[in-house]
């Protein structure tokens, strides 16, 4: 006799009495629920009276709640897995910002050292200038301008030499006239030149005002990151108990299948983000994959389709023929994917350098990422433009910057010291947040996020641009 039905007798003749049967109304998993379905809906009972409508609901509810409960931990493990996605890529987008800053601020203080030098260079000449205005006028104050007309008068000895003293009087005028314009011009130009070093130095200022907040932003991105990857951990291992609950497992068990499920997700994202980079698209550049054709191609000048005669004129017969049937719609011809033309760049770089730019690389393994760095530690276009510069070619600094200067190529055509570019919007390069190096056999280089060093992993595909660049 089961353990929910015992019958007792009270006494000789007495009839059998039953002991309402214990039940759980809210298991604890879909096992439970379902056990305590087969309880009391399937199992054999030692009475003749079946359970009633109300048990049966209630077990298949605690079965549908278990169930629902289920999927909605599932999801929240799929959220976690795209919060710290999006994380990483807000620290990605912080430290491009931090670099660029980084980057304007160096031009700016460029700026203000060569405004200065041109400043004082200017300030020589005026005062050069100025000191050839007083000597001439100390020289003109030794006697009267009056008194030496008249003199050149009385002493010269006929008209020819009153006449050569005049004229040795103007060019002395005019030898005055050109040293008083020489001082107002350079005068003009240290004003100007005054101007720009404190157009520069105010410049300078706003830079590094815009250097530090990008840089504070950067660090509390980073931050947040940390939170979100302890954060994920955390509720990861309470969901990944419930559903061991939930599925009467245990949690190793489903930690297992929600790697599995991970590693699952992450390949098909990069199956299809790989998909989207290699699709050929008119007007891309030589090398690019020709599309496959499609399976049923319909042909530039279709033939007009036979219109349908509803009672055709019959040949002699003893019956006309049937209406022909209408030809099925055609299935829908898929948009073509969108042209995407590349901003123009050039590639100066050889393959030897290519390779000279990844063995430097390969030597800064392990170095610690830092923001905005470009040695000891590194950042991302701080990596990759120290590299091919060590190769000898000038990349520019920022991921941005390097994507405009590089040439485009179709990644069927990279080869190692090739960079490859990650964007919030791969449409729109002004949103790329992160650059790597390729090194050759599906490999790259980077260093990518603060706490993670410079590594060598395996190509990523998701947030890639329609092009790489060869430098």
């Amino acid at each position: 006799m089961s353990d929910e039905i015992r019958v007792r007798a009270s006494g000789p003749g007495a009839a059998p009495r039953r002991r309402p049967a214990r039940r759980r109304l809210v298991p604890a998993g879909v096992a439970g629920a379902l056990a305590l379905l087969l309880t009391v809906g399937l199992a054999p009972s030692a009475s003749s009276d079946q359970p009633s409508d109300d048990d049966v609901r209630t077990a298949r509810e605690a079965v549908d709640g278990a169930a629902r409960d289920v999927a909605a931990v599932e999801g929240e493990l799929a959220g976690l897995r795209d919060r710290r996605a999006a994380a990483e890529a807000a620290v990605e987008t912080a430290a491009e910002e931090y670099a660029a800053a980084q980057d304007a601020l160096t031009t700016a203080d460029t700026e203000v050292r060569e405004a200065q030098e041109a400043l004082t260079t200017a300030q020589e000449d005026e005062s050069d200038a100025r000191a050839a205005v007083a000597a001439l006028f100390r020289a003109s104050r030794q006697g009267s301008a009056d008194l030496d007309a008249l003199r050149a008068v009385l002493d010269a000895d006929g008209v020819d030499q009153v006449v050569e003293r005049e004229n040795a009087e103007r060019v002395a005028g005019r030898t005055a006239g050109r040293a008083v314009d020489a001082h107002a011009t350079a005068r003009a130009v240290a004003d100007t030149a005054r101007a720009r070093a404190d157009a520069a130095l105010a410049h300078q200022a706003e830079v590094e005002d815009r250097a530090r907040d990008a840089l504070a932003a950067a660090q509390v991105s980073s931050d947040a990151l940390d939170d979100a990857v302890q954060e994920s951990a955390t509720r990861r291992e309470s969901l990944l108990a419930e559903l061991a609950r939930a599925r009467a497992t245990s949690v190793d068990v489903e930690r297992q299948r929600q790697d599995a499920l991970d590693a699952q997700a992450a390949s098909e994202r990069e199956a299809a983000a790989r998909a989207r980079v290699e699709a050929p698209a008119s007007g891309t550049p030589s090398g690019t994959p020709a599309a496959p054709p499609t399976s049923n191609p319909a042909p530039e000048n279709p033939a007009p389709a036979p219109n349908p005669v509803p009672n055709p004129a019959p040949d002699p017969a003893p019956a006309p023929n049937p209406a022909p049937a209408p030809n099925p719609a055609p299935a829908p011809t898929p948009d073509p994917p969108p042209v995407v033309t590349p901003p123009p760049g050039t590639g100066v770089g050889s393959a030897a350098q290519g390779q000279a730019a990844v063995a430097w690389a390969r030597t800064k393994v392990g170095a610690p990422y830092v923001f905005g760095g470009t040695g000891p530690g590194y950042d991302c276009s701080g990596l990759t433009s120290r590299a091919w510069a060590a190769a000898g070619v000038d990349i520019t600094r920022t991921s941005r910057s390097q994507y405009q200067r590089v040439q485009k190529i179709p990644y069927d055509q990279l080869r190692p010291g090739d960079l490859i570019f990650y964007a919030n919007d791969t449409s729109n390069p002004s949103t790329i947040r992160h650059v790597a190096m390729y090194t050759g056999n599906g490999m790259m280089i980077e260093a990518r996020q603060p706490g993670s060093p410079v590594h060598e992993v395996a190509m990523r595909w998701a947030d890639a641009m329609p092009y790489a660049g060869r430098p």
